[in-house]
């Protein structure tokens, strides 16, 4: 903000702070929604925060405080072509549930065993089927995707 802004760095410094916080608001609620959630209607938490994290990117691009679509989880996969096509489906914000189903199933996984319980099937086969219809959609269109095209 000093450099490109011409904002003293007085001024800078508690704009940026205010701004990170902001941002760290956003993810903190997908987590506090998924809490809540799970605690009063007995939901599984594995399930909710991938839906909680897919809203909170949605309102934290469009919402009232909203316009801020960098650093959304979807746009990690831009390197992994094959994950990537997944978004052809579903947009950024499917690739978004996506990461946040993974990263749930593999929480859960982590606390069963922590607390040596048995590990959970039902998440385990849902994240492997969605695992691999994803793994098998971006196969596909990776395949027909014709060879002759120019490149840059």
């Amino acid at each position: 903000m000093t450099v490109f802004g011409g904002i003293p760095v007085v001024v800078a410094v508690p704009i940026l702070l205010l701004l990170t916080s902001t941002m760290g608001f956003y993810v903190a609620t997908a987590f506090g929604v998924t809490r809540y959630l799970a605690r009063h209607f007995g939901w599984q938490q594995w399930w909710l925060f991938p839906f909680a994290r897919g809203a909170v990117e949605t309102m934290r691009t469009y919402g009232p405080v909203g316009g801020f679509p960098w650093g959304n989880a979807g746009y990690s996969l831009t390197t992994v072509p094959i994950l990537l096509q997944g978004a052809s489906l579903a947009g950024v914000y499917g690739l978004v549930f996506a990461i946040g189903l993974v990263n749930s199933v593999l929480a859960e996984l982590i606390v069963a065993w922590r607390t040596k319980q048995p590990l959970p099937k039902t998440p385990l086969m849902v994240l492997g089927g969605v695992c691999l219809l994803w793994l098998a959609w971006g196969g596909f269109r990776l395949a027909s995707e014709p060879d002759d095209l120019p490149t840059i």
